[in-house]
């Protein structure tokens, strides 16, 4: 006799593990968010972030929109001037906090924080160990890559914008302490950069050396005030450095 909900086998009174069942009822609890039970079915030393759950992105005030207020924030990174990740300087004490327990805790318990098979998947909030730098970070499964790299996986820095490639052994579930935190990195678009003329490239490259140059120096903190959305739902934004005239 088979349970219909949880996968066990009874048989002459007999209860036995149904392992084909367990995968499809693991995903089950995932979709119909029961998180508790899927955590007490794994030894973890700490509640852990599961598939399904999500971390919330760091809002920055309405006022500030078409306003002559503006914040300090760093460029994080860049993928071209109609999207650019910055930072907030006021949630930098948060962060770092944040950042230095991670990494804390990853260094001394990582082993315990390596990720069951069955609960690879995309969109999973997860610690990501970037080697060239020698550091933890927060991140969020992208993509997982196949043929010769299939035991790589694209990560995207849910702090600071960029995405790194990596492999499957420098990712591991973040524990939900680490979670608290909004996502850190915020889209915007740069106010008034032009396409160029008889090109395919949707904005000047000039223009993104210019700004690329500002994430080479870590926390270089620029005035920036908010404007309206534009037609891809990303606030522009004008940035000015002050630092020079220091």
């Amino acid at each position: 006799m088979q349970n219909n909900g949880i996968p066990i086998i009874v048989e002459d009174s007999v209860v036995s593990f149904d392992f084909d069942r367990y995968e499809t009822y693991l995903w089950k609890l995932l979709e119909e968010k029961r998180f508790g039970i899927v955590r007490s079915m794994y030894q973890f030393p700490s509640a852990v972030m599961m598939p399904g759950e999500v971390i919330e992105n760091q809002e920055f005030s309405p006022r500030l929109v078409n306003s002559k207020l503006s914040i300090d924030v760093m460029i994080a990174a860049v993928l071209n001037t109609s999207k650019v990740f910055i930072f907030l300087k006021s949630m930098q004490h948060a962060y770092v906090i944040t950042w230095q327990h991670l990494n804390y805790e990853m260094n001394r318990e990582k082993e315990k924080y390596t990720i069951p098979v069955e609960l690879w998947s995309k969109g999973l909030f997860c610690a990501v160990y970037d080697e060239t730098v020698k550091r933890w970070y927060r991140g969020k499964i992208l993509r997982f890559l196949r043929g010769k790299q299939k035991d790589k996986v694209s990560v995207y820095l849910i702090d600071f914008g960029a995405a790194l490639t990596t492999s499957r052994s420098d990712v591991k579930l973040l524990p939900k302490e680490f979670a608290d935190l909004k996502q850190q990195a915020i889209t915007v678009a740069l106010n008034g950069i032009q396409q160029v003329e008889n090109t395919k490239e949707h904005n000047s490259l000039v223009a993104k050396e210019v700004v690329d140059e500002f994430t080479a120096e870590p926390y270089y903190w620029l005035k920036c005030w908010f404007l309206p959305q534009n037609d891809a739902g990303v606030h522009e934004v004008i940035l000015k450095d002050e630092n020079i005239a220091k």
